[in-house]
Formats: structure tokens, C-alpha cells, sequence
């Protein structure tokens, strides 16, 4: 599923001149435990606690050169949607969407559609549409099957999809479209959903002809309303059609029709106005989600009787959460009414929205896309999620589990290991305004989803003590705020903070915890929303209780990474900080009283010096090792003697680096991560003159979030989280506990 790229390799000192001020193009980068949790955070109840990892390529054998990256983090993805077909229940089809950057261009390596033939058990990407980001999916009584594609129009398969053909809709060749809904009294009536390019342009077509013609069915006074977001027609033959539209104010329109969308009404007023993103006839009842799941753009699910006259609210309080994304209707019974939400799962009545049974099947903190009963059944459900890919529900909504083998786009935003136990990995992922946190004690056999709401995790991290803690990026709402998380003895997990508002107003990263003092950490980042841009960091002397932000640097600069300098009193810190504004863009800061205070430690380094991470060598005079972009095009390695005060180029790199890892048995050996997706992590033996490809394998490898460089049974392993899969490389030299080579 990913555009593939060569990485640039052996890299002998380069000394970047010309250095552009400005950056044109840059990259970086629950289930709940519903019961019962054990000291690690293990649920006794939820079945979806003990997650097997991905099947992974065998070792390579011990006296190789280059040894073997495997995957083995838990399969998943962000689905879009997801189908079956009427006419062969093995075949399913799920749309991938990116995780962090489409969108824009519609095109992007982590999109595409993944098809199964033996029932969800088993997926594999379709090639026709490497890197195309696809919304929506459906299929027609005679297993036709189309996609809705973001900037590439509408595809039709009839073959199952095994082929597909791009059809014309007459209005351009670069159609964003939304969704794709077949008419269920007429197979061969196609409604599709488009984001309009302008005022008073065309946002929903529809074809009576199986996709061969198309008519403008763009209500006509829908002025701003751009983005049609989804369509419902009404079974028995009435010709009653209603669409809701969102606006760039993100306010959200209903429309209704009662000839077939000849002609239009507004039906908005009584919905809150907010955003739309379902709509679906239950029976003759018309039903409305929406919501976004932060702030207060609560919507939930709204009901009317009378075709959008009047409204009422299906959501009541026992819902946790007012954001709803799809809607389905059991096959046959209006009463079963299945509603998925942005971050908190899945929710199902049978009595036509009177009771709710709330984050059905373990679903609690799992952000929702689709939901779909298979044709002709009130039993079998399947739910699209971000991270999790395919939820396969048997009895109706009751009980969920994976069905994901195969899907391999889970975005690792960061990974870490325990100081104390090397069998203990965690990891925290992340999609559009949701994630959560994955650790395992058995080195990544099984993973366990951490209780933790469903947002953006930008790091994890162990303490010397070992604990775990994960940094909560956001989005917030009243129920769930950014800041440092900590995981407490029983599994659960507390908010340490800082805090600086009811809303999204911090965007930290970065944390430091003292080796020496329990008590002491930092956190780097900036502050954000009403909070202001600056580049910051703060510092808790009484294990996070309370806080002080002892930097506040330049607006839009983040701290990125620290280093505490090994030797002398402990109270030297270097901070690497990524930023945009000229003459110095990006670099570090130096602290010498324990992070109380902090000021530039620039000296030798490029004027650009974005995109920095770093890390420090082991032994009696540690060398601190900084990575990071010198121009557009070019990055490179620095390396400071003198515990971050002065910095000397070593290497120059023609490429995106985005991490630098520090052997931690030879102070000569260092590891790069490269924007590369085929070969992402580079070594150098030399102290960082001279970098080649290290790691082999068969998977096909995705940008690099974060590489970790630690110890594993007396040896070195690596640890990669990328924006496909974690990944692990042990060397030759790894001696593993019952005496034997190998994983």
C-alpha cells in the first residue's frame, strides 16, 4: 500500500551551504479494558485485552551482517468504510484513510482499499489503488461494487473487486468525492456525495443508469454549503431523499426531497449547529448524527416523525459522548438502530432510540467511522475504526473482535521500552483526533490496549522506577484533557497535567524524568489555542502535582527531545527544539541548574537545524549526538563534547532525518531513521562520519516516528515505531535468556 522510495544512502561528510531560511514541505513523524485490570494493565474481562502480534518474517540467522526488521505490533489501520457483498458473504471490501496528511491531495501512502475473501478473516491490498484515499464504499444487490475516492472520482468493480474502472461524472477529472449510497428501491440508482469546489457548485449527483450518466441534484439554495456528507433514501418507493450538507463555518444543513431530488427543502431548524456526518431512514423515521467529540460541538442523534419538520433527540444521558458518525438500520427492523461515535464506540437500541445499550462489545474509547449490517442480517455487524481497522460483530452488536489480519497501517507515534524489564514494550498510535497506548510484557507476543480515553498519544515513556507514563496530545473535551498521563498499580491511568484550560491549549511531546530525583520531570512542546504558540517547557519538582513552565520560547518553535548530561552534578539538560522562523530555525537549548532555566546552545550548529532529536553515547565521556534537517533537502549529524554547549557537523545526509539513536554499549556506533520506505534506519561505526543501510527484511516500511536504541539480554536491540507498524531489530550479538539465538 505504500509509494516506495529509495533512501539515501552512504553518506560521507557533507557541509550544506546556501541554507533555506524557509522550510517549504516537511515530515514528521480502546478498546476499554471494560473490567478488571491487573498490575500491567491487563483487562480479566474485555476480550479484545490480549491482542496477538502481527505474523512477522522468521530471524535471520545469527551471524548476518545486516539482521532482520520484523513488524510486530498488533494489525490495524484507519478504515473509512466497509462492505460485503449480497451476492458472496467471503467478500469484503475496507477503505483505508490516511492517518495524518491526506486529505489535501487525495493521494497519500496510506490510503487504499484492502479486500478480503474468506470473510473478513484475511486482508490484502488491491494495487489498483496504492496510495488513493478512499471515503466511501457500497455495494449494489448484483455484487457491484463502487468507491467513492478523495480527488480521483468514483470506481466501479464487477468482479468482486478484482477490477476496477474509473467512471465519469461529467464534471472533471479530479472529483473529491465523500460517499457513494445505491438507492435500495433501485439497484442501479447511485447517489453520490461530493465536496463542491465552490459557492453554488455541485455537491450531489445522481445516475439512474448504474453509473453510465449523472444529473446535478445540488439543492439549489444550498449557497456555502460545500460538503455533502452523506444521503438516505427511504424504501417502499416514495421518491423521498434527504442529504445532509456541511458548511465552511462547520455547520451542518438537512435537506429533503419527495421527487426524487427534483426538487428541495431545508429541514434544519432544531438541530444544534454543529457538524452532520450520518443520515438514515429508520422506516419512515429520519435520523441525524453528528458532532466532532471536543469543545462543544455536541450533536449526538436526532429523530423526525414528520420528514425533518420537527425533532427530537434519540442520544439521552446515558450517552457519554454527543459526536456520531454512521448509523445503521437492521435488516428488516426499523427498531434496531446501531450508531457509532468519534471516541467512544458503539451504540445500540432495539426499541427505536427510547433505551441505549452504550459501548457495546468492549467498543468504550474506540473512535468509529462506519458501521454496516451485512446484507439480509440482523446479526452480522462490521465496524470501520480508526487504528483498530475491522470490529466483526455475530450477534448483533453485542460482542465485537478483530478482524484485521492483514491491515498493516497502524500509526506508531512513539515506542519505549522498561529500564527494568526488557520484555516490557509499550507503544502509544494515533489517527485523525484519536489513538490510545499498547504495552506488552512478553516483548510483543500480546498487546494490551491501555485504559485510556481514544485520542493522540505523542509519546510514551518509562520512568527509571517503571512506570509508564504517555503524553495525551489531545483533542480535549470537558471529560478529557492534554498533558502527561500516568499509569497507576491497579491500571488505571492519572492525568498529571500540566493544565492550562478547558481546551486543546498545550502540544507536548517531549519528557525527561530525573534518574536521581523520583519527584522530577520535564516536558517539552508548545502551548496552543487561546494559550498562545510559544515553544515551551515545564517542569513538576513534585511528580507532577504541580507545574511551572520555565521556557517559553519563540512562537510555533516545539521542543522536540532532552538529554540529561551523564557525569558531573546532573543538573546539565539539552533540549532540541524544531521551529520555523529566521535566522536560526530550529536547535537546542542548554540548561545547567536542573531545567530551572534555559538559554541558546547553537554554536557550530547549520542555521537550519529542523526536525532535531538527540541522544548520548555510553561510557566515561559521553558525546551527546544531535540529528536534523540543514535545508529542504538535506539533514545532518552533529556532535557536541562538551555536554551541549558547542556542536560539530560529523555527516551530511541527503534526505529527511527524523531520529538519531545512541548505541548503548559502543559509543562509536550510531543509528539515523531516515524518511525512507523501504530502508528507514541508517548506522554509522565510525562516531557518525559514515552512515549505511542497517536492517533487512521483507516488509515494506513506512516513515519513522521514533527509533530506540536499548538493551535486549545482554545485546542491542532497535525499536521503530513508524507510521505503518513497530518494528524491532536485534543484532547478531543478542544473547537471549534460555541460552539460544533468536527472537
Amino acid at each position: 500500500m505504500k509509494r516506495r522510495r529509495r533512501a539515501a544512502l552512504l553518506v560521507p561528510l557533507v557541509l550544506v551551504s546556501g541554507v533555506m531560511h524557509t522550510l517549504c514541505a516537511r515530515t514528521t513523524h480502546d478498546m476499554n479494558l471494560d473490567g478488571l485490570l491487573d498490575a500491567h494493565g491487563r483487562s480479566t474481562r474485555d476480550l479484545r485485552a490480549h491482542v496477538p502480534a502481527a505474523p512477522r518474517p522468521a530471524p535471520s540467522a545469527a551471524t548476518t551482517d545486516a539482521p532482520l526488521w520484523s513488524g510486530f505490533g498488533p494489525d490495524g489501520g484507519d478504515v473509512t468504510d466497509v462492505g460485503v457483498s449480497p451476492v458472496d458473504a467471503n467478500v469484503a471490501l475496507a477503505s483505508v484513510s490516511p492517518s495524518a496528511n491526506g486529505g489535501i491531495s487525495g493521494y497519500d501512502p496510506h490510503s487504499g482499499v484492502y479486500r478480503s475473501t474468506d470473510g473478513g478473516a484475511h486482508w490484502s491490498p488491491l494495487p489498483a489503488f496504492e496510495s488513493v484515499w478512499v471515503d466511501g464504499l457500497a455495494f449494489t444487490g448484483d455484487g457491484t461494487a463502487y468507491a467513492a475516492t478523495v480527488n480521483f472520482g468514483l470506481w466501479k468493480s464487477t468482479d468482486a473487486g478484482e477490477h476496477w474502472t474509473t467512471l465519469d461524472l461529467g464534471i472533471g477529472p479530479y472529483v473529491r468525492m465523500r460517499s457513494i449510497t445505491v438507492d435500495p428501491n433501485d439497484g442501479a440508482t447511485l447517489w453520490a456525495c461530493l465536496v463542491a469546489n465552490g459557492p453554488g457548485t455541485t455537491s450531489l449527483m445522481v445516475s439512474t443508469d448504474n453509473g453510465a450518466t449523472w444529473t446535478d441534484r445540488t439543492p439549489a439554495d444550498s449557497g456555502e454549503q460545500r460538503d455533502c456528507d452523506g444521503v438516505a433514501v427511504e424504501t417502499g418507493g416514495t421518491h423521498r431523499v434527504s442529504v445532509i450538507v456541511n458548511d465552511w463555518n462547520f455547520i451542518g444543513h438537512v435537506w429533503r426531497s419527495d421527487d426524487g431530488g427534483a426538487h428541495w427543502s431545508e429541514v434544519t431548524d432544531g438541530l444544534p449547529p454543529y457538524r452532520f456526518h450520518a443520515v438514515a431512514f429508520a422506516g419512515t423515521r429520519l435520523l441525524v448524527g453528528g458532532g466532532d467529540g471536543f469543545g462543544d460541538d455536541d450533536v449526538g442523534l436526532y429523530a423526525s416523525d414528520d420528514s425533518g419538520k420537527h425533532w427530537h433527540s434519540l442520544s439521552d444521558a446515558s450517552w457519554p459522548q454527543l459526536a456520531v458518525t454512521a448509523l445503521a438500520i437492521a435488516p428488516g427492523d426499523p427498531q434496531t438502530i446501531v450508531a457509532a461515535t468519534i471516541g467512544r464506540g458503539i451504540n445500540r437500541s432495539s426499541d427505536g432510540g427510547a433505551t441505549w445499550q452504550i459501548e457495546v462489545g468492549g467498543t468504550a474509547n474506540v473512535a468509529t467511522n462506519a458501521v454496516r449490517f451485512a446484507p439480509g442480517s440482523g446479526s452480522r455487524v462490521r465496524v470501520g475504526a480508526m487504528s483498530f481497522g475491522v470490529l466483526d460483530s455475530t450477534d448483533g452488536g453485542a460482542s465485537f473482535s478483530p478482524a484485521n489480519a492483514g491491515l498493516h497501517e497502524l500509526t506508531v507515534r512513539s515506542i519505549a521500552p522498561n529500564p527494568l524489564d526488557p520484555e516490557e514494550i509499550a507503544f502509544s498510535f494515533e489517527s485523525i483526533n484519536s489513538g490510545g497506548v499498547y504495552a506488552s510484557v512478553d516483548h510483543g507476543a500480546h498487546w494490551v490496549l491501555q485504559d485510556l480515553p481514544s485520542a493522540r498519544y505523542s509519546r510514551v515513556a518509562f520512568s527509571p522506577t517503571g512506570v509508564l507514563h504517555a503524553i495525551f496530545a489531545g483533542p480535549t473535551s470537558a471529560t478529557q484533557q492534554e498533558g502527561l498521563y500516568r499509569r497507576n498499580g491497579d491500571g488505571s491511568w492519572s492525568n498529571l497535567g500540566p493544565s492550562m484550560g478547558p481546551y486543546f491549549e498545550s502540544r507536548l511531546g517531549a519528557v525527561l524524568f530525573s534518574a536521581t530525583d523520583p519527584d522530577l520531570i520535564l516536558l517539552g512542546g508548545r502551548d496552543n489555542g487561546v494559550a498562545g504558540a510559544a515553544g515551551s517547557i515545564w517542569r513538576s519538582t513534585d511528580a507532577g502535582a504541580t507545574w511551572a513552565k520555565v521556557h517559553a520560547g519563540i512562537d510555533f518553535d516545539t521542543v522536540t527531545d532532552f538529554e540529561r548530561v551523564a557525569g558531573g552534578d546532573g543538573n546539565t539538560l539539552v533540549a532540541s527544539h524544531d521551529g520555523q522562523t529566521p535566522p536560526q530555525v530550529g536547535g537546542v537549548l542548554r540548561s545547567t541548574d536542573g531545567g530551572t532555566t534555559w538559554s541558546d546552545a547553537n554554536d557550530g550548529l547549520t542555521e537550519m537545524a529542523a526536525l532535531p532529536h538527540l541522544c548520548q553515547t555510553p561510557g566515561p565521556s559521553p558525546a551527546i549526538y544531535l540529528s536534523a534537517m540543514t535545508s529542504n533537502f538535506d539533514s545532518g549529524i552533529f556532535r557536541s563534547d562538551d555536554g551541549g554547549a558547542s556542536w560539530t557537523q560529523t555527516a551530511g545526509i541527503l534526505g529527511v532525518l527524523l531520529d538519531v539513536a545512541c548505541d548503548p554499549f559502543d559509543p562509536t556506533v550510531i543509528y539515523a531513521a531516515i524518511n525512507s520506505t523501504e530502508q528507514p534506519v541508517l548506522r554509522s561505526t565510525d562516531a557518525g562520519a559514515n552512515f549505511d543501510v542497517w536492517g533487512d527484511g521483507t516488509a515494506t516500511y513506512a516513515a519513522a516516528n521514533e527509533l530506540v536504541a536499548s538493551v535486549y539480554h545482554g545485546g542491542t536491540q532497535l525499536l521503530l515505531g513508524t507510521s505503518s507498524d513497530a518494528f524491532v531489530l536485534q543484532g547478531s550479538d543478542v544473547v537471549f535468556a534460555n541460552g539460544f539465538e533468536g527472537p
